[in-house]
């Protein structure tokens, strides 16, 4: 039995940092309250009074690097530079208060798991030799004692901020298969209802922020029920994993195709008018219609909805999508509709895969 190919990888490592992000936004802010209670609170104590308050800036400004991660193409970038900036707040404070005597050695671990969290491999040493940095150049310039004179305290928390990072990496890991295998639909390879809630998340973060269109197309296959019927259920889930695979070649690899269940999916175009997605649903249509999974002909119908701006709202979107494609099927399958009723329109061209 073919199978689809999962999405590009790229794009999953996209999507599955949003979905992490998205799941641990609140346990990390509330650790980015307490090591800003912290850096003030040492601050202060040591008399760091300037330290304390540019660190605790520097924390706040961290944050604002969130929203940001979640509206582009390249999240991960963006929250490295969140993690530089409470680093940076950290070590300031390191330095300010005694270098290897400070009390804020303490406050890197928490930084660590949050490098962890997010990557492995080579990013993850990156990010880890750029904390190492910043602890001994804070620890060089503290009126405090040298690396020499504290050689173990230097080495013990070195080897706490590797400890710490590389064991929340190795969760981080293991979670991230898990949930891999809870956003991949097994059959199709393609993403499933679980990976639309980080998306829908980015999508009305954008919708918000550029007020640009958002199309949507849903889709299902004019006949499957009766492959199933009289070839057998293998034969159907075939069926529906080629032409799935049919679709999926037709699109470029950052328009992701989910399938919702049984044989519906749903494509999500941010910044593609209606017209413009109604041509795309065009093109899928062709594409199943000439695929011929498995020796069948096989056809589906497409439904388009679209709209833009502040008040978009993806429930409504998507019932004004399966109205369209409930016309679709009324008007006897193989064909495209809009939510306003129309016939795909001829004439403009849309962007062929690359």
């Amino acid at each position: 039995m073919r199978h689809a190919s999962a999405p590009h990888a790229p794009e999953l490592d996209r999507l599955r940092l949003l979905e992490q992000e998205a799941r641990l936004r609140g346990v990390r802010r509330m650790g980015e309250l307490l090591v800003g209670a912290g850096v003030v609170a040492i601050g202060l104590a040591d008399d760091a009074v300037n330290a304390a308050v540019a660190a605790l800036v520097l924390i706040l400004l961290a944050s604002a690097f969130e929203g940001q991660a979640q509206r582009t193409r390249a999240p991960g970038g963006w929250l490295a530079i969140q993690e530089l900036f409470g680093l940076t707040a950290i070590c300031l404070v390191i330095g300010a208060t005694g270098g290897l005597a400070s009390p804020a050695l303490v406050l890197l671990a928490p930084a660590a798991a949050l490098a962890g969290a997010r990557r492995q491999g080579g990013p993850l040493a990156v990010s880890l030799l750029v904390a190492l940095a910043g602890l001994a150049g804070a620890c060089l310039l503290a009126d405090g004692p040298s690396l020499g004179d504290a050689a173990g305290t230097a080495v013990a928390a070195a080897a706490a901020i590797l400890a710490v990072a590389l064991v929340t990496s190795h969760l981080a890991h293991a979670d991230r298969g898990v949930r891999a295998d809870a956003i991949l639909d097994p059959l199709t390879g393609l993403l499933n209802r679980g990976a639309l809630d980080a998306r829908m998340i980015e999508l009305r973060g954008q919708a918000v922020l550029d007020d640009l269109p958002l199309s949507i197309v849903l889709s299902d296959l004019d006949a499957l029920a009766q492959i199933n019927a009289v070839h057998g259920a293998d034969t159907g889930d075939a069926v529906l994993a080629g032409a799935a695979e049919a679709m999926r070649r037709s699109l470029r690899t950052f328009e992701l195709l989910y399938r919702l269940g049984g044989d519906e999916f749903l494509l999500i175009l941010p910044g593609a008018s209606p017209r413009e997605a109604t041509h795309l649903a065009e093109r899928l249509r062709d594409a199943v219609a000439t695929a011929m999974p498995e020796g069948h002909e096989v056809t589906a119908s497409f439904g388009v909805a679209g709209g833009s701006g502040r008040g978009l709202q993806f429930g409504a979107l998507l019932a004004e999508a399966d109205v369209a494609l409930y016309a679709a099927k009324a008007a006897g399958g193989d064909t495209v509709r809009t939510s306003g009723g129309e016939l795909a329109a001829d004439g403009e061209n849309v962007p062929q895969p690359a």
